[in-house]
């Protein structure tokens, strides 16, 4: 080996040979990501495997990496600063998201950590004896702290700036690979740690800017005007769009309303295309909560197809040459037009006879009503109400005979959180304790909804409502509903297993509450 060149040789007792064996097996181009005075590596057995790296640095801060290995080459853009160092995997087109699993931890070597983020993070980290798992110390801490100023310091400057060269794929690789219902019940790791950090350093970006609605295709949503004192996210388009919009997210960033929408159309300064419009049509024909603009306000927004000034009111009585174009993009939206017609009182006579037909034969009858234009907008955002009464919020509730009370009940506060300003999720069917997670700037909510038959029937806590109902204590909010003959009622009851009386159940362990005064402090009307 010294004729051979070698001037540093191991020699190593005592060892397991097959152990040995299956260890060298499993070497790979990854262990030399951030090996930094390591050019070549060869690896002797039976066979030879050799890697081999190539550093080309860009800047005083970025390095590009290539290894080669008997699999093929790998490429990898690494930033240097604070004593850390991130890992963007990268093709020639720059920076791609690594695959959730992937993304190792390195304290020069791997370990078996995530970093919580599409990238690999290489740090002076605390680890056990093992060099597998991080210590979670104050000298991690630091190092995560500072991890945390890099991630957030690209994410703000290219939602600052999305002319920054590569910001789509930065942006991809810097979303969170984990969700927040994982990391609320995982274990404390270095991946929630950075998380938890990020997302409080770019929470200020929600007090910045706005998201434009899902609701609304892509090309008409990024001309939206922003209401005043917001700007419009910058939401890349293609796939990169989404890392933008879920990042957004991430930082608490709101979506603008329906309202926000039409008052962005009626200033005029608003590109309103014949597909925003049926998308605005549509999306409000198919809210199951009134989303502050009425279907008629809607129907009758005014813009120009064509060099002429229409409304959605004109394209569905037929009185335009986009009007069938207009009606086929409803419908591929899944609205029934005829019914939309119905609604907006535009049917003639033989239209009625045709909806009525139909509506027959299929054994629903839509609901139809006049909302008050004089009632004002909701704008209250406490789940506790006023304590005056309840609130009324106009609400159109599913019809059909094989719809869930249960069901129907989850939707519709899923969807009144939504009005009241929240971002809502819906996890009922995960099993996790509660059925919708509400969140806003700085509030997290674990809202349970219970379907009442009448006013003071008593209704139950699992065991794992009430584990969690204990732990998250004010966070942790009862939606109780009733539904009457002409409207739904809703009350809110954050710290309900603190502000309840409850008495154990020996049915299958739940915890029953019989005594408490159904005070609503919404009204949902049909």
């Amino acid at each position: 080996m010294r004729l051979e060149g070698f001037e540093t040789v191991f020699v190593l007792q005592g060892l397991r040979m097959d152990s040995i064996v299956d260890e060298v097996s499993q070497f790979d181009s990854d262990y030399l990501i951030f090996l930094t005075s390591v050019s070549f590596v060869t690896l002797r057995n039976k066979q030879e495997k050799q890697f081999g790296v190539e550093r080309m640095s860009i800047d005083d801060e970025l390095l590009d990496l290539t290894i080669s290995s008997p699999t093929g080459a790998d490429r990898w853009v690494l930033l240097s600063r604070d004593g850390v160092t991130l890992a963007f995997s990268a093709d020639e087109d720059g920076p791609v998201p690594l695959r959730a699993g992937h993304c190792s931890v390195h304290a020069f070597l791997p370990t078996l950590e995530q970093t919580g983020f599409l990238v690999r993070i290489n740090a002076d980290v605390s680890t056990d004896p093992s060099r597998t798992r991080v210590v979670l110390d104050g000298r991690t801490d630091e190092l995560i702290q500072s991890t945390a100023g890099i991630i957030s310091g690209i994410i703000s400057r290219i939602f600052d700036d999305p002319s920054v060269k590569f910001a789509g794929g930065l942006l991809s690789s810097l979303t969170p690979s984990s969700d927040d219902v994982s990391l609320q019940f995982g274990r404390r790791s270095f991946a929630s740690d950075l998380i938890a950090a990020v997302r409080s350093r770019i929470s200020a970006l929600s007090e910045e800017f706005i998201l434009p609605p899902e609701w609304i295709n892509g090309v008409d949503a990024a001309d939206l005007l922003p209401p005043i004192g917001k700007r419009l996210c910058p939401v890349v388009n293609g796939s990169n769009g989404d890392a933008a919009r879920r990042l957004a997210r991430f930082a608490g960033v709101g979506v603008m309303s329906v309202a926000d929408v039409v008052s962005a159309v009626a200033s005029g300064n608003t590109k309103w295309s014949l597909t925003s419009c049926a998308d605005l049509v549509s999306h409000v024909a198919s809210s199951v909560l009134s989303p502050g603009v009425t279907l008629g306000d809607a129907a009758a927004i005014a813009f120009e197809v064509d060099g002429v000034i229409l409304t959605a009111n004109d394209l569905l009585r037929g009185g335009s040459s986009r009007s069938s174009e207009f009606a086929d993009l409803v419908a591929s939206r899944g609205i029934d037009v005829m019914s939309l017609r119905r609604r907006l009182g535009l049917l003639d006579e033989a239209d009625a006879l045709e909806a009525k037909s139909a509506v027959a034969a299929g054994g629903l009858e839509p609901i139809v009503r006049e909302v008050d234009p004089a009632r004002p907008l909701l704008t209250e955002r406490s789940l506790r109400g006023s304590g005056e009464g309840a609130r009324a919020i106009d609400i159109e509730i599913p019809t059909s005979s094989n719809s869930s009370a249960w069901r129907s009940a989850e939707l519709l506060v899923l969807e009144l959180l939504t009005e009241l300003g929240y971002q809502a999720s819906d996890h009922s069917r995960q099993n996790l304790g509660y059925d919708i997670l509400a969140t806003s700037p700085g509030t997290r909510l674990f809202v349970e909804v219970k379907s009442l038959s009448y006013p003071g029937q008593p209704f139950s806590l699992t065991p794992n409502e009430d584990s969690l109902a204990r732990d998250s204590g004010s966070a942790y909010v009862l939606a109780l509903t009733y539904r009457a003959s002409n409207a739904v009622y809703v009350q809110f009851i954050p710290d309900a297993r603190k502000v309840l009386n409850y008495v154990k159940q020996c049915r299958q362990w739940a915890w029953e509450c019989s005594e408490y005064d159904f005070v609503p402090t919404h009204e949902v009307r049909s």
